[in-house]
């Protein structure tokens, strides 16, 4: 009996399956092979995994889709762009740019820092068979910043921003800012550039910055290299202002205790060095020639014979003046070792000053002369005098300005390169004074709004400059907007009004406070 069941039951389920298999099945069967999407993208990233674009630009990526049998509409698109920057191609939280196949969108996210990069899929979804697709970059976004005159302002004291400003009064020596006439092109500013690229201003208000090229591995880059009064020192690209290396990722010792005095650059032109005065302390930061070193960072700090003031100027050798001591000190920041350490300078016997004799004077300013002489403007007492140093570190020129207009207000000083002069600035009006023989002194400028600052068009020394050394600028402020008053001065210490390229006086506008200036770039 129990054969007999089986037998049945066999047929009945035979039987089943010849009618299950009697109509015409459209569905798909578990071993079948779907065709695969194809997505061509090509000559949007020359076939890379990373892809480059510019803040505000148009990004646009008009894919073409291949799939056996479909058109455009039987597919779901959707452009994710991830919201977290990293190294790798997660993409983590993300937001949708659009759900189009034809991607046009306006780049209006903040630039990437180096190495970082935005993640940016396409996804393709097939709506009948629900097979999906997808394209993955790696997105690294720039700022096009102008390359020109950088201008550092602040509206609170806290925090500060940076333009840019291309004009023909710096660049008078390059063709290309002049029209066929010879006229110089419009005046051109970009704003706010550090705040743009990064959603926030700069955290600080920055003391110093200057434009210095430096090796990254093989590749010769242009950064600026600054400091600000809450202790940040830094690395920034001039492309965008991005951060590249700052605070204690610029030594090779990572227990340095950072307490900045100052932060500048020493020429000559063929051998720029980066200076930084730390507590006290003296650091030169080293110029490796290695490909394999990307960061060029400081080593440690010189021998301390005395403590360093924020005021010192150099090339090959430095020179300051040490407040504790009553003395002048030089060394090498070529040969930089401990057998270098500062060393007074010399006593020469009939000269206008001992340097080794000047107790009660403070540091005012200093400013070098390339390799033949070092200039100082002291006070002591309310008075200011006038000193220079030669290159054989011996007592040179001292003048007292004590007769000088107004000098018991000046609030700022500037000693000019190449010509005998001194400026000085009190609060409303700029004077002269020049020493080729005996001093002479006279009203160089009148300015409107209240005086902030003046300063010395140094440029920079990796950037060619029109008007370097030749011009002066001077910082005012009204309570509400920021000046740069831009002139070049004649070898008698007045305002150049024939000059063709730059003759008289230009004013640069729309600031806030200004705190800072540097140079092109």
């Amino acid at each position: 009996m129990k054969k007999i069941n089986c037998i049945y039951s066999w047929a009945i389920f035979m039987l089943g399956i010849i009618f299950s298999c009697s109509y015409d099945d459209k569905s798909i069967s578990i071993g079948e092979e779907l065709p695969q999407i194809i997505i061509d993208t090509t000559g949007v990233s020359d076939g890379g995994e990373r892809l480059y674009v510019v803040r505000d630009s148009i990004l646009s990526i008009h894919p073409k889709i291949v799939y056996e049998g479909a058109t455009d509409d039987d597919f779901e698109y959707e452009w994710r762009l991830g919201v977290e920057l990293s190294s790798g191609n997660g993409t983590g939280d993300y937001i949708v740019l659009s759900t189009e196949k034809d991607l046009d969108w306006k780049v209006d996210i903040y630039a990437t820092p180096a190495y970082q990069y935005y993640q940016l899929w396409f996804r393709v979804k097939h709506k009948e068979t629900g097979v999906i697709a997808g394209v993955h970059w790696s997105l690294g976004v720039s700022v096009n910043v102008l390359k020109g005159f950088l201008v550092i302002d602040t509206d609170d004291d806290r925090t500060c921003d940076f333009t840019v400003i291309q004009d023909s009064m710096f660049n008078a020596m390059l063709c290309h800012w002049f029209t066929a006439d010879g006229v110089g092109v419009p005046t051109k500013y970009d704003r706010n550039v550090y705040s743009k690229n990064h959603g926030y201003k700069f955290d600080g208000i920055i003391k110093n910055i200057f434009h210095q090229k430096l090796y990254k591995g093989t590749t010769l880059v242009d950064y600026m290299h600054g400091y600000s009064d809450n202790n940040r020192i830094f690395r920034m690209e001039t492309s965008n202002f991005n951060i590249v290396a700052e605070g204690k990722d610029l030594f090779y010792d990572p227990s340095v205790e950072l307490n900045i005095d100052n932060y500048l650059d020493f020429g000559p032109w063929s051998n720029v060095k980066g200076i930084l005065i730390n507590d006290g302390k003296l650091y030169r930061r080293e110029n490796e020639e290695s490909g394999a070193i990307d960061i060029r960072r400081f080593g440690n700090s010189q021998k301390q014979i005395c403590r360093i003031p924020a005021q010192v100027c150099g090339n090959d050798d430095m020179v300051f003046f040490s407040e504790e001591d009553g003395k002048f000190y030089w060394t090498s920041v070529v040969d930089f070792n401990d057998e270098q350490a500062p060393r007074p300078c010399y006593t020469v016997s009939g000269a206008l000053f001992d340097p080794n004799d000047m107790k009660g004077y403070k540091n005012v300013l200093a400013r070098e002369y390339f390799l033949s002489e070092f200039r100082f403007i002291l006070e002591k007492n309310g008075k200011y005098v006038f000193c220079t140093i030669n290159q054989w570190q011996e007592p040179g020129l001292f003048f007292d300005l004590s007769d000088a207009p107004d000098i018991d207000k000046a609030i700022s000083f500037e000693i000019a390169t190449y010509n005998k002069i001194i400026f000085y600035a009190t609060p409303d009006k700029v004077y002269a004074i020049t020493y080729a023989s005996d001093l002479q002194y006279h009203e160089f400028y009148d300015p409107v709004e209240p005086i902030q600052a003046i300063y010395l068009n140094r440029g920079s020394y990796d950037s060619s400059m029109a008007n370097r050394h030749y011009s002066l600028f001077v910082n005012t402020y009204d309570g509400s907007e920021g000046k740069l008053h831009f002139m070049r001065f004649t070898p008698s210490g007045e305002i150049d009004y024939t000059y063709y390229y730059a003759a008289g006086i230009r004013v640069y506008d729309g600031f806030k406070k200004i705190v800072c200036i540097g140079g092109l770039f």
